[in-house]
């Protein structure tokens, strides 16, 4: 009943994912490089969700064969299915480092995400080095050694945790950077604006007594050439 539960709920959230992306890619503003990014992540996470849905279902293996035989050795297909697991979730972390990376490259210079290959740059890094890891991690397995597997897992989660952080940290007082030179700039506008309507209403005030003066003198003028004989 509780693995039943779980592809239920893996099956939901999958449905939700998809959606996600699909917005994503159907508004034109979200594609930036940031955007695939995101894109690249959620989709790491819906592949994960998608083996895990058809483990628990084996779907796939009541239509085919669940394994072959190569050079003499049984070969499971649902060992494939579980190593392609572990290489998109191993990707999903790597992304999630991507994107706080890009986050804090985007707050220290804008004109990071405006750069097109910063995106085929991150794909290469991600891909490859989540490959990497899962060959690493396959040959590990063979060595029958389970406390080194999880000490080596454990380990990696750690540093990428580390790095999210100290992005997180970064990406933060960039924000705060950004929110006090908004502020300074508010406050200078504000008082440029108040010195230029003092200045305009000051030549106003003097235009406006040049014209009374000279009102004056021309009545003062007007009637002394009445008085005079």
């Amino acid at each position: 009943m509780h693995r039943h539960a779980q592809w239920i709920v893996a099956t939901i959230s999958t449905i939700c994912l998809i959606l996600t992306v699909a917005v994503y890619l159907y508004v034109k503003m979200l594609r930036n490089t940031l955007g695939k990014c995101i894109v690249s992540c959620l989709f790491s996470m819906v592949m994960v969700q998608v083996i895990f849905i058809q483990n628990s279902l084996n779907f796939l293996f009541h239509l085919f064969p669940t394994y072959c035989i190569i050079y003499g050795k049984v070969f499971l297909f649902s060992i494939v299915f579980e190593w392609a697991r572990n290489f998109f979730q191993f990707a999903y972390f790597i992304w999630l480092s991507v994107i706080s990376y890009h986050l804090w490259q985007v707050f220290k210079s804008p004109k990071c995400d405006a750069n097109s290959k910063s995106f085929l740059a991150y794909s290469a890094f991600v891909w490859i080095t989540a490959a990497i890891m899962t060959v690493v991690f396959f040959f590990m397995n063979t060595l029958d050694d389970e406390s080194l597997i999880v000490l080596c897992m454990l380990l990696g989660s750690l540093i990428f945790n580390i790095f999210n952080l100290i992005m997180f940290m970064l990406t933060t007082i960039n924000i705060c950077k950004v929110k006090g030179e908004m502020k300074r700039f508010t406050r200078r506008k504000d008082k440029t604006t108040t010195c230029f309507n003092f200045d305009t209403q000051t030549t106003l005030k003097l235009i406006m007594e040049s014209i009374r003066e000279r009102q004056i003198k021309r009545r003062v003028r007007a009637q002394m050439e009445r008085d005079l004989p």
